[in-house]
């Protein structure tokens, strides 16, 4: 899993610039803009809100953060300074490897100001719309602050256009470039993932609230997906497009024609058949302060359709009642779940309205054999394995570490399948656990009262309790309890024990682990567990024993000792207890320090 915590609109702001206050003008311009449906606030960051995302963010541990415009107020070089100082200590509080940053309108503000102030008529004009709002009357003031020998640059120049500030702070912060012809992969091990970033402030307005990508940009990217070294691993990854303006309006929005033409990007349409006809998964993206989602999703269109997450303000002013932030866990390339907190008085809590998965990639796309052949029950086999998934899992099994996960299957000759499944390892973090979470997926549909669970805490030889979380047809999820509560740092070491029925037409040829939905609490590493051992009891001699592994394509992962799928000899079988299966064969494979990945255990017959 890969978590990323989608932020915007910070909108923070030195403390030197005093933007309270409003004169009897700008409070009527105020009120009447409001009340049309239109209007531009100017009250800066909250330095409450700052501490309870990075309060939130320490339990959340997002691997990525990725801020969609707006990091400033207006764009003053004292107001990016602080900005470094808040981005660092949520970076910390989140434990992030990476934080990435794109321009909104407001990181521009005091730069068009200076250009417009260049020349007496200009100045004038700033004069006059800074009686009636306050934005315009503070970036028209403090000629010191605001470098007025900006010169505009062309939409297509080297540098965004009156970026200069936010381009030197963003590059030397290292929070990425803002160019979509180079993409910034980050690995989810199961594969890659792509952040494209754009500027969308490059109208020429003074505001810049009107978004635009333009030429440049688009030529851009289009040098990166069409080139041959690029184009596969561009395919392969689950891509995102960051930018700060909004390419659709809001759905539930009801804005008056003048605001949405005030707020909406000039080539958004193109812009969505662009990355629709591109495969692109998610667009992230702030600016108007109104969370939403939708999926745009036109005629031949590749993939599952292109999923549009809008974040609200984070941290801008003192109402606690808009502010929010939303948190994309991409759990599978194929799946992801998407989530919004909102902040009160107590601080951020994750919002009832909004949790759901979406899918990334057609199932479809999950083979196991070449494309050009025809599919068999394996490619079927893998689909079911990675398909779907119960996400809350992510969060129930979040707080252990594992040092082995054992898998011993036995299958009857009436296609029964006996399992034990082992899990040994300890909790982790400040938190205490109720146990080991299980999740068991298989084919045909089973019932729980039909499948003898039983689980056993190895340290005592004693049976314990369980409790079935998820009861679906093809899919249980157990949670095992050893003790009444494990506390940090606690060991443990469980088994479960289950029996599954399959049948002639859907028989058991395979067997699959799929470890995606598994945490490792230490973001250094890139394995789940240190060891995982599979052993299997067939009553056949089967004519191939292999073990394949999927994320985004099929590999053969790599077994301890390189000895494949082996065997177990007559002189071991001998000196295992006594089982009455009928058991014939043996088999067995270890992977140490497997990745989170998808393993399809084939015994079955070519």
């Amino acid at each position: 899993m890969l978590r990323i915590a989608h932020i915007s609109d910070l909108h923070i702001k030195h403390g030197d610039i005093k933007s309270d206050e409003l004169s009897a003008l700008q409070w009527l311009a105020k009120v009447l803009g409001e009340g049309a449906g239109f209007s531009v606030e100017a009250d800066g960051h909250s330095d409450d809100k700052l501490v309870a995302l990075a309060n939130v963010f320490t339990s959340l541990k997002p691997d990525v953060i990725v801020v969609t415009g707006d990091v400033t107020n207006f764009g003053d070089a004292k107001s990016f300074e602080l900005a470094s100082t808040c981005i660092a200590r949520l970076k910390e509080a989140a434990g992030a490897k990476h934080v990435f940053c794109i321009p909104g309108n407001h990181d521009a503000l005091v730069e068009r100001a200076a250009d417009v102030k260049k020349n007496a008529s200009g100045r004038a004009m700033m004069w006059l719309l800074s009686k009636f709002d306050r934005t315009t009357e503070i970036t028209a003031t403090d000629e010191d602050r605001f470098s007025p020998g900006v010169h505009r640059r062309l939409e297509d120049g080297a540098v965004p256009a009156l970026l200069d500030n936010y381009t030197a702070w963003a590059g030397n912060e290292q929070f990425g470039t803002v160019d979509p012809g180079t993409p910034l992969y980050v690995s989810a091990d199961w594969g890659d993932v792509a952040f494209f970033l754009f500027n969308s402030t490059n109208d020429p307005g003074l505001m810049a609230n009107e978004g635009r990508i333009g030429i440049k940009q688009f030529n851009s990217l289009n040098v990166c997906l069409q080139n041959a070294e690029t184009m596969e691993r561009c395919a392969r990854a689950v891509r995102l497009a960051l930018l700060h303006h909004h390419p659709i309006s809001a759905p539930y929005s009801q804005d008056a024609a003048y605001n949405r033409a005030y707020d909406w990007m000039k080539d958004g349409p193109l812009f969505l058949q662009y990355m629709n006809e591109n495969g692109f998964h998610l667009i992230l993206h702030g600016h108007q302060h109104q969370p939403f989602q939708c999926t745009v999703n036109y005629e031949a269109t590749p993939g599952s359709g292109l999923h549009i997450v809008a974040a609200g303000s984070a941290t801008q002013g003192t109402n606690h009642t808009h502010n929010s932030f939303n948190v994309i866990d991409l759990l599978t390339p194929f799946e992801a779940r998407v989530r919004r907190f909102d902040y009160s008085q107590t601080g951020f809590a994750a919002s009832e309205e909004v949790d759901f998965t979406l899918p990334l990639r057609p199932i479809e796309e999950v083979r196991v054999t070449p494309p050009e052949q025809q599919e068999t029950v394996e490619d079927w086999a893998m689909r079911g394995l990675v398909k779907g998934g119960f996400v809350n899992a992510y969060e129930l099994d979040a707080r252990h570490a594992y040092d082995e996960l054992i898998f011993d299957a036995v299958v009857t000759r009436s296609q029964l399948y006996i399992a034990e499944y082992r899990r040994v390892g300890s909790v982790v973090g400040d938190e205490p656990s109720e146990g080991p979470v299980f999740i068991i997926s298989g084919s045909p549909a089973m019932k729980v009262e039909h499948m003898g669970l039983t689980a056993v805490d190895n340290l005592t030889t004693k049976v314990i309790t369980h409790k079935v979380l998820v009861d679906e047809d093809h899919r249980k999820v157990v949670r095992v309890r050893p003790r009444k509560e494990l506390l940090p740092g606690d060991r443990f070491d469980v088994t479960l024990k289950f029996r599954w029925q399959a049948t002639k037409s859907e028989p058991n040829h395979f067997d699959g682990v799929n470890l995606m939905y598994f945490n490792q609490p230490d973001k250094d590493l890139d394995h789940v567990v240190e060891r995982l051992k599979y052993t299997v009891a067939l009553p056949w001699e089967p004519a191939q024993a292999r073990v394949r592994g999927y994320g985004v394509k099929d590999f053969a992962p790599t077994l301890k000792d390189g000895s494949g799928v082996t065997p177990i000899d007559a002189a071991e079988r001998a000196a295992e207890p006594a089982k009455s299966y009928g058991i014939t064969h043996r088999f067995s494979f270890e992977i140490e320090r497997p990745k989170p990945l998808a393993y399809l255990i084939v015994f079955g017959p070519d």
